[in-house]
């Protein structure tokens, strides 16, 4: 009888049994118009520090109206996906995450010595209307600090996002509170033209970044502190120059198998 063959990408040590492999994933396509509701119960209105829940057809996220929001919650666009913009209004922007509190099961505590953290990701596919001419951040997306949700992306004292910035494809960076560091990938995306981007974090803590699936031309190296608890975040800020949709299709979290 031949020895059994052992596949290791679907074993798990003591820390990783099937439960917390489990409970550390979601997807969502973004194909149905979600639930929308004030977070603790009621009517979502879209007031100035707001937050909300939308509920689709497998997952729940909390959304934060950094200014007062008309488009009370993300509705389908008719061809592409979820439109998760604001209203179209110059410095309205929200903030979509999976909570803020001990409960929320996609936390990640970063453990620098490779010995407990798996390596996790982020991942989306998204199209913008009105992706060229922006003068600052247009759609961030990454994991930042768990802390309480702040008007300003800047105060977060640590996060690792790449995305839309002025137009282009940057990452957005900031690490113990020593200041945003923005870098140009040197790509442009397209008006309406659908892109993916990635975030990848190994199991020291080290942050990578994909444009539809490959490394971005320009890149630089951050690494997330020992012991810090990690989030996803995505975050969609109208500028001077706005944009009436940013949609989404593809949206996934979870450990990297």
């Amino acid at each position: 009888m031949p020895t059994p063959t052992v596949i290791n990408k679907y074993r798990f040590n003591d820390v990783i049994n099937r439960r917390y492999w489990d409970n550390k994933y979601f997807f969502s396509q973004m194909n149905t118009n979600p639930s929308n509701t004030l977070l603790g119960g009621g009517a979502a209105a879209g007031a100035g520090a707001e937050v909300d829940v939308m509920t689709d057809n497998k997952n729940s996220f909390e959304y934060f109206n950094v200014v007062g929001n008309t488009n009370i919650g993300p509705k389908l666009d008719g061809s592409f996906g979820l439109n998760l913009a604001p209203d179209a209004t110059a410095t309205h922007a929200v903030e979509y995450d999976t909570g803020i509190t001990p409960q929320n099961p996609f936390t990640f505590t970063i453990d620098t010595t490779g010995a407990s953290t798996p390596a996790f990701f982020i991942k989306g596919q998204f199209k913008v209307a009105t992706a060229l001419g922006a003068t600052g951040p247009t759609l961030l997306m990454g994991f930042r600090v768990q802390a309480a949700r702040n008007a300003s992306f800047a105060a977060y004292t640590d996060f690792a996002t790449i995305g839309i910035v002025a137009g282009k494809f940057q990452t957005e960076t900031n690490l113990a509170a020593g200041g945003v560091i923005v870098t140009d990938t040197t790509q442009v995306p397209s008006n309406a033209t659908m892109f993916q981007i990635t975030v990848l974090v190994d199991s020291f803590g080290n942050v990578t970044y994909q444009i539809n699936g490959v490394s971005p031309t320009v890149t630089v190296p951050y690494q997330f502190a020992n012991g810090l608890v990690v989030q996803p975040v995505l975050r969609i800020l109208q500028n001077v120059t706005t944009t009436a949709t940013a949609s989404c299709n593809y949206f996934e979290c979870g450990f990297q198998s």
